[in-house]
């Protein structure tokens, strides 16, 4: 699995400030998961990787 790269992690962190921002939420701590999806072939593989990283 390629999990979410620190670019990514920026990409992500400013759309949620963003959505924070509009929704005046303030004084909240924001973390994020991450579900990476795997298909080979007809196998699928599903990892959940709690708390991967927090705004």
């Amino acid at each position: 699995f390629n999990w979410v790269t620190r670019r990514k992690q920026r990409q992500i962190g400013r759309v949620a400030l963003a959505y924070l921002t509009v929704h005046k939420i303030e004084n909240r701590d924001c973390r994020f998961d991450v579900i990476a999806v795997a298909r080979r072939g007809e196998e699928v593989e599903i990892k959940h990787l709690p708390n991967a990283f927090w705004l």
